[in-house]
């Protein structure tokens, strides 16, 4: 199998999907960070503060689906109200679904990695200047992979 192979397998496979701010996401900074030094990188991994990846949005979506499906018979005024509700439920929720939550985002933020490796070529013979390579990857997958 070629090396490339290995690590899709790795990453898919094993690691599995990695939403921003997850320990899978973590994992997988790592071994890309590991894969880069083998190759004789300098590879570092790079923290910041990222939205969590926690459910909590879709969770309160569907609260308030369940809680304007109980008021939707009581009387007209509830009616009306659960209905309103429900309409904005369904809105919060498409959202969520296409990854620009709003509740979601609400949520305790988490940590997530930027994993960058140089690489710096030697002078070629007519002294030319050597100009380094900076090589990043894009490993973390879509919440709603999970």
């Amino acid at each position: 199998m070629s090396d490339e192979m290995r690590h899709v397998r790795k990453l898919a496979d094993e690691i599995g999907p990695r939403p921003a701010g997850t320990n899978e996401e973590q994992l997988a900074a790592n071994y890309i960070a590991d894969a880069f030094k083998q190759r004789g990188l300098r590879a570092q991994v790079e923290e910041f503060s990222c939205a969590s990846a926690s459910g909590l949005g879709f969770a309160l979506c569907y609260a308030l689906i369940i809680v304007a499906a109980l008021f939707c018979n009581v009387n007209t005024v509830l009616s009306i109200i659960a209905f309103i509700i429900a309409v904005i439920a369904c809105v919060l929720l498409y959202l969520e679904r296409t990854e620009r939550g709003l509740l979601s985002n609400l949520g305790r933020g988490g940590l997530s990695q930027n994993v960058v490796a140089h690489y710096v070529p030697e002078r070629d013979k007519r002294r030319r200047r050597a100009r380094p390579v900076v090589i990043i990857a894009h490993y973390d997958s879509r919440k709603n992979d999970l």
